[in-house]
């Protein structure tokens, strides 16, 4: 009988015992608006993230080769979504457009320059977030690749806390958008100069 009271506690406890919720976090667009530009035509094609991040829940690395996958931390978009978003929101203020958009968009709004971007790594471990990201511009009007680059971004981390992987990733993507704006206002510059 004292067995089976015993076993009745256990099933009870873990019957009330509850997983902790989910927290889900988004990445933002930490750029400040330019105060005045050339009006540039920018579209966002495509944002291809590796395999291994294409979950909701955030991955870090322990080592060079494991991965943890955290259950409880979220991305509240899936992450090609998120980094469109925010390279767009990003690339719009640097350059002081208002033209800068991304997929899908008709053939009339078609922009003059067109991005697409694969982001092959996206590391974090506890002291530092590195981003490994191959991305390339394309003129629309003679489509003719103009610039491709491989960046490689590192910063250290606020913190080693969960919920600062958003904020560090978030400064890694403005770096990245301020090369691709350093492009951008290159390219528009020597198209204005013929």
């Amino acid at each position: 009988m004292r067995r089976i009271w015993m076993l009745m506690s256990v099933l009870a406890a873990v019957a009330c015992s509850t997983s902790p919720p989910a927290e889900f976090y988004l990445l933002s667009a930490e750029a400040q608006r330019a105060a005045s530009a050339a009006e540039l035509s920018v579209g966002i094609a495509r944002v291809k993230v590796a395999d291994y991040l294409q979950r909701s829940e955030m991955v870090s690395v322990t080592d060079r080769n494991q991965l943890i996958v955290d259950e409880y931390h979220r991305w509240a978009e899936p992450l090609d979504s998120a980094i469109m978003r925010v390279l767009t929101l990003n690339l719009a203020a640097l350059v002081g457009s208002d033209a800068v958009i991304h997929m899908p968009w008709t053939r009339a709004s078609a922009p003059r320059w067109v991005i697409d971007m694969d982001i092959q790594e996206l590391k974090v471990t506890p002291s530092q977030v590195e981003l490994i990201a191959g991305w390339r511009i394309e003129d629309s009007v003679s489509s003719r690749m103009q610039a491709s680059r491989f960046s490689v971004l590192r910063r250290s981390r606020t913190d080693d806390s969960i919920s600062t992987v958003a904020a560090d990733i978030s400064q890694l993507l403005l770096e990245l958008s301020e090369e691709i704006a350093g492009s951008l206002t290159v390219l528009q510059a020597d198209d204005e100069a013929r």
